[in-house]
């Protein structure tokens, strides 16, 4: 890429104090042209950031740090930051620091200060995330700004030789469904694990004597209530994100039922109809498989004598997938590929690159801090016009956390509901092995041959018959899976998932004919409640030395009947298909692995209700933008990712009217 981002040199003065030192500093500061920032850090790990001119005195605690960072001011970005810093220490030591310097100095007052010069770069636009949501954004900015920098900064690598393909884009994995379920483990990186009764870990569990030098690794979390926590909720970082490995289900929400009003009809009408075109959204691609064809009129002749006049339906799953035209056997499945399209070739992307920190003075983020992880302690700085963080439900807020966002406060920048209102699906699972009585008349030569069978799909079943005379199923080895879905409705407030795909859970033995496995899985909805929430430890850091979280999410009432009334409907739905695999029989799954965590920095009307305005702008700060399931306020049961898709489309567009 030829267009590059424009970058200068950023000096660096860090001032760190013991909390035993009992010394203070007293920061004098001199400006003469160029942008000087003084950020503050207390041992609680509230950040704060104020914008320097001349005059302007800091002072640092024992037990805290503060950093001065000079560099060019966007405007003039050619021109070198000019100014002098003098530091006096309690015990009376003096000592000045001019600003630019071709060497970083040596240390002046002992173990108290370093010097470094790091890289700070000036794109227009900066997107924290690789996932759809980033996607999206980075695809309309380019689209509509062609002239635009966009940087696109994710903590994981590129794995794949096309910038965040879907890993199950392979043969091996369709042709053997069960074997990706091991990719999907790999990928999913579970955030808080809690810890039984007081224990900590030890590097030497099997020793005697002292205990109390006892220890915590990172990742685990001595803060979960284990009967609070959503176990099994987990990120995934890599280019792509969870767009990698996800099953690429895009139901839109139901209007009155999970639709949020923020909104009116005709704007939701064409923002999904958007959404779906960058996904290439389609109930079609399954159409043609003698499984789906089977399941899927199975259940609508039982819906008709389960549910009579009730408008119940039976639907294709709609999916974000397509069949090869050149392979038709071969389905290729969206990714943030698909969204970005052609404009990822003008898209700076910075894989194992993590976005720790936003610096935030008045109403605007000044500098970004980004953490190079393939180096060990790469770090640069980014100066854009304006930032949009899409690093998931958990990592977003976790990121405006330990960038001093707080939900009260008289310092900093405040949200009161960051991290509240958060919602996450009941799961309810099971397969079933198909009842014989449902396959054995798919034989042309049965007498009870199905009226469903079109001639298309006789065809396919002569023609298997003819090649493997020995196989006692119907289905051609390479007849597509069932995609079946019953959509939400008020009667049902749940999402259904008929079929036959990979999850973290749920493969079959290989001894086992997979053509004869269908996976049921039924998503519910819980209202948005204040305390149920997501919390960041100022004292306890995850494996990437950020402020762990710590989850608080009870079922109430209302939420815990629904669900009971949710597994009794899959127990009905799933014995009009077949008998139970053992092992797989009718179950809730662990809370979080449903892997749909919304409304943790939910959109609405005010600061009082949300983090976000209805374009998904950040109450106070002109130039910052969320995206991900996050920003979804309402309860949900359908998979999340093409509403939050809506949101991002919505916020793109304002951020572009302000660029």
């Amino acid at each position: 890429m030829t267009d590059k981002i424009p970058k200068a040199n950023l000096f660096e003065l860090i001032l760190r104090l013991e909390k035993e030192s009992g010394k203070a500093l007293q920061v004098d500061c001199t400006v003469q042209q160029g942008t000087f920032l003084f950020e503050s850090r207390t041992d609680n790990r509230r950040t704060t950031c104020e914008k320097v001119t001349t005059g302007s005195t800091f002072t640092v605690n024992a037990g805290s740090y503060g950093v001065i960072r000079a560099y060019p001011s966007p405007e003039n970005q050619t021109t070198a930051p000019k100014g002098s810093v003098k530091v006096k220490t309690s015990a009376g030591q003096e000592a000045t620091y001019p600003f630019p310097w071709e060497q970083p100095p040596a240390s002046k007052l002992g173990n108290i200060d370093e010097c470094k010069t790091q890289e700070v770069l000036y794109p227009d636009v900066m997107i924290v995330g690789s996932g759809p949501l980033g996607a999206t954004y980075a695809r309309k900015i380019i689209t509509d700004k062609p002239a635009a920098k966009v940087m696109m900064v994710e903590m994981g690598a590129q794995e794949s030789v096309v910038v965040g393909e879907h890993k199950k884009n392979s043969v091996a994995y369709q042709r053997d469904i069960d074997s990706f379920v091991h990719v999907i483990k790999g990928a999913l990186s579970t955030l808080s694990v809690p810890m039984k009764g007081d224990s900590k870990s030890h590097p030497w569990p099997w020793a005697g004597g002292n205990h109390n030098s006892a220890w915590v690794q990172r990742g685990q979390n001595p803060d979960q209530n284990q009967y609070t926590n959503l176990g099994a909720s987990a990120a995934t970082r890599v280019v792509g994100g969870m767009a990698t490995h996800w099953t690429c289900a895009t139901p839109r929400q139901l209007k009155g039922l999970e639709r949020s009003e923020l909104f009116t009809d005709k704007e939701w009408e064409d923002l999904y109809k958007e959404c779906e075109g960058y996904l290439g959204t389609s109930r079609n691609e399954f159409e043609g498989s003698i499984r789906h064809q089977l399941v899927k009129n199975t259940l609508k002749k039982s819906f008709t004598e389960m549910f009579p006049g009730t408008g119940r339906e039976i639907l294709s799953l709609p999916l974000a997938a397509k069949r090869d035209p050149q392979n038709p056997s071969f389905v290729i499945w969206a990714a943030s590929n698909t969204i970005l399209g052609n404009t990822v070739e003008k898209l700076h992307l910075y894989p194992n690159h993590q976005c720790t920190k936003l610096l935030t003075h008045g109403n605007e983020v000044q500098l970004a801090t980004i953490k190079n992880l393939s180096l060990t302690h790469g770090r640069l700085y980014v100066c854009a016009k304006k930032n949009v963080v899409c690093g998931g439900a958990v990592l977003t807020p976790q990121i405006l956390y330990n960038s001093g966002f707080r939900c009260e406060g008289t310092s900093g920048p405040v949200l009161p509901k960051l991290g509240k209102y958060m919602t996450e699906q009941p799961m309810a699972f099971c397969q079933v092995i198909l009842h014989e009585e449902l396959v054995k008349p798919l034989d042309p030569e049965h007498p009870t041959f199905p009226e469903w069978v079109t001639p298309e799909l006789k065809a396919k079943i002569v023609e298997h018959r003819k090649k493997h005379p020995e196989d006692p199923l119907p289905f051609p080895l390479d007849d597509a899976e069932p995609q079946i879905t019953t959509p939400v409705h008020p009667d049902w407030p749940w999402h259904t998932q008929i079929h036959r795909d990979a999850f973290s859970y749920g493969d079959v033995a290989p001894n086992m004919d997979s053509r004869l496995v269908v996976d049921l899985r039924w998503f519910g909805m819980v209202e948005p409640e204040e305390d149920n929430k997501v919390t960041f430890s100022d004292k306890y850091c995850d494996q990437f030395n950020m402020p762990q979280p710590t989850f608080n999410y009870v079922l109430q009432e209302a939420a815990r009947e629904r669900c009971h009334r949710m597994m009794e409907d899959m127990i009905r739905v799933s014995l009009k298909l077949g008998r139970y695999i053992p092992g797989s029989e009718p179950q809730f799954m662990e809370p979080g692995l449903a892997l749909h965590v919304c409304g943790t920095t939910r959109a609405g009307t005010s600061r009082d209700d949300s983090c976000v305005d209805k374009d998904s702008k950040v109450w106070g700060v002109n130039n910052l933008w969320l995206g991900g399931n996050g920003v979804v306020p309402g309860m949900n049961a359908s998979n999340p990712t093409l509403t939050s898709m809506c949101f991002a489309v919505r916020g793109a567009n304002k951020l572009i009217s302000e660029l």
